[in-house]
């Protein structure tokens, strides 16, 4: 794994890593053992570099704007649960 992003859950304290290069998002129990790991799809998905959730629980993945413009995506909870 090559980390490009990082939350923490505020409410469970699970690890959320993204990583760019083989577009996935780990996620980790608070002590940092892998529970899921969830494949991005890559055409939506270019180079994640970045996680955050809002209030609401909805998570927005930050991709990088290499071939085009930089996006962020907004993503449900159940696709990252």
């Amino acid at each position: 794994m090559i980390p490009s992003g990082i939350m923490v859950h505020p409410t469970n304290g699970q690890i959320y890593l993204t990583d760019a290069r083989n577009k996935y998002v780990l996620i980790a129990d608070q002590h940092g053992k892998p529970i899921k790991v969830v494949r991005l799809d890559a055409t939506v998905f270019a180079k994640t570099e970045g996680i955050a959730m809002d209030m609401d629980g909805m998570f927005y993945l930050s991709n990088e704007g290499k071939t085009g413009p930089a996006t962020i995506v907004k993503v449900s909870p159940d696709k990252l649960n």
